[in-house]
């Protein structure tokens, strides 16, 4: 059971709020507090806290590679556990950001039923059943730092709507021609987390989260997994194909997009051709 460190008698709540349900967050400077269910709590604690974890060498990965927020503890408050973790969006003069669900499925399969069905439609209805991931979250900034274009929870857009998506991300703060930077740099994220899934990992991670968060006003940006309330055990030799059918085809949506903006901006007669 993880320790309580410090004693809160009220939580202030903050607008800029990625998903889920607004009374679970307090944003306060570089840190994120997070009331978790108790399974979320408890990786936390397992990855960061427990020296006899078994675990240990996909903590040792996902540390290495930065790929979850960073962990500063926790705190209780009104008698209920809190976890502290990394605010993604602190420092940033203009931040944007876009929210992943991954999976073909987002629930899991002993989830009481009329959860379950709600579930598994509204995976069907979306990109989830067939391309392994969905859009839950989107926030763009303008050139004042302002938010636009926000929008948090179920987006309902299609397959062929994510780049003309990304490529609007890439550019947001009214940049002239998308971040490549970036891009390159969310291409590597993902490549860091197909490796994880298809060589580290002996778990399944049902209804995490990718949040790729970027500030073109500071050239500051990053990628990471996020959401962790069901993350069990796999059979043995078993990989996690539910959560790695995303990751596959969110890399290979971004590896076309870099094809594409790359040959754009290149002048050359083969580019003109490709």
């Amino acid at each position: 059971q993880m320790e309580a460190v410090e004693e809160s008698k009220e939580v202030k709540k903050q607008p800029f709020l990625v998903g889920g349900h607004v009374e679970c967050f307090e944003f306060k400077d570089e840190i994120l507090k997070k009331k978790p269910g108790k399974s979320e709590a408890a990786f936390y604690f397992d990855t960061f806290e427990n020296k006899e974890s078994k675990y240990i060498e996909e903590t040792e990965y996902l540390k290495k590679e930065n790929l979850i927020p960073e962990y500063y503890g926790s705190e209780t408050i009104n008698g209920e556990t809190w976890i502290k973790i990394e605010n993604m969006l602190h420092n940033l003069k203009a931040p944007s950001y876009l929210d992943f669900k991954m999976g073909k499925t987002t629930c899991l399969a002993t989830t009481e039923k009329k959860k379950k069905d709600a579930d598994d439609k509204r995976c069907k209805d979306t990109t989830s059943f067939e391309y392994g991931f969905r859009m839950t979250g989107k926030c763009f900034a303008d050139s004042k730092g302002n938010e636009i274009a926000c929008h948090r929870g179920y987006i309902g857009v299609t397959f062929r709507d994510i780049p003309d998506i990304l490529e609007a991300f890439l550019k947001t703060y009214d940049k002239e021609t998308p971040n490549m930077k970036a891009l390159h740099h969310f291409i590597r994220k993902l490549e860091r987390i197909e490796y994880f899934f298809e060589n580290v990992t002996k778990r399944y991670w049902v209804g995490s989260s990718l949040l790729l968060v970027l500030s073109n006003a500071d050239e500051l940006f990053d990628l990471k997994m996020i959401d962790f309330a069901y993350v069990n055990d796999l059979p043995e030799g078993k990989t996690d194909e539910n959560y790695l059918c995303g990751v596959k085809n969110l890399l290979q949506i971004m590896e076309d997009l870099k094809h594409k903006l790359s040959n754009r901006e290149c002048k050359c007669e083969l580019c003109s051709i490709l």
